[in-house]
C-alpha cells in the first residue's frame, strides 16, 4: 500500500509541474502580448548665426538620412531612428494630470554626431493643424552645448504616445560657456511608440 501511495504522489507531482510549465508557457506566448514597439523618432534641426552673432555651427543634423523630407512630407511617409544600438530614443507624450488636452512633452534623442537633443515642456491639443506652442530645447554635440526656454513649435500631430511637431524654431540658441555665441535653429520631429 505504501509503495502504491508513493507511486502515485510522484505521479501527481509529474502531472503538476507538468501542468505548471504548460501554464508558464500558454501565459507568455498568449494572444495580445506582441513586443512593445520600440520608441522611434525622425530628427531634423539646422543651425544657423543668429542676427549680428556667431553661432557654433552652421550645420543640419538629420536622422535618418533623408530626415527633412520625411518631416515636411504631408504623410510623414519614411525611415524612422528606432531605440537601441547606436542611438538612444526616449520619450513620453501623456495627458496631463487631471487634464483632458493638456500634454506633458519629454523628448531625448541622441546618436551620431548628436550628443543630447532634449525638448521639454506642455502642449495643448484642440486647436486646428499648426497649432502653436513652445518648449525648451537643448542640444549638444561634442563640440558644443546650446539651450534655449520657449522655443515656438507648430504641432501637427499630437495625441498620447505620438508628437509630430511640423516646425521648431528657436531663434536665440546661447552657449552659456561662450557668451557670444548664439545661433538660430529650426527644425522638426516625429517620436513615435512613446510612453504616454
Amino acid at each position: 500500500m505504501q509503495a502504491f501511495a508513493t507511486r502515485s504522489s510522484r505521479v501527481l507531482h509529474r502531472v503538476l509541474v507538468v501542468g505548471a510549465l504548460v501554464g508558464a508557457l500558454i501565459s507568455t506566448t498568449g494572444c495580445g502580448d506582441d513586443p512593445v514597439a520600440p520608441q522611434q523618432a525622425v530628427v531634423w534641426f539646422g543651425l544657423g548665426p543668429a542676427q549680428g552673432m556667431s553661432c557654433s555651427s552652421a550645420k543640419n543634423y538629420q536622422y535618418p538620412d533623408g530626415a527633412r523630407a520625411t518631416v515636411s512630407g504631408g504623410d510623414g511617409a519614411g525611415d524612422r531612428i528606432k531605440d537601441g544600438g547606436d542611438y538612444l530614443v526616449q520619450c513620453d507624450v501623456g495627458l496631463a494630470s487631471g487634464s483632458t488636452n493638456n500634454y506633458n512633452v519629454s523628448l531625448k534623442f541622441q546618436g551620431g554626431e548628436v550628443g543630447n537633443l532634449v525638448a521639454s515642456g506642455v502642449l495643448t491639443d484642440g486647436a486646428p493643424v499648426g497649432m502653436q506652442g513652445t518648449l525648451d530645447v537643448d542640444f549638444t554635440t561634442a563640440q558644443f552645448g546650446l539651450a534655449q526656454n520657449q522655443c515656438s513649435v507648430s504641432v501637427k500631430k499630437l495625441f498620447p504616445g505620438a508628437l509630430w511637431l511640423q516646425s521648431v524654431h528657436c531663434d536665440n540658441l546661447k552657449d552659456p560657456s561662450s557668451p557670444s555665441i548664439a545661433c538660430d535653429g529650426t527644425g522638426a520631429l516625429i517620436f513615435e511608440n512613446c510612453s504616454h
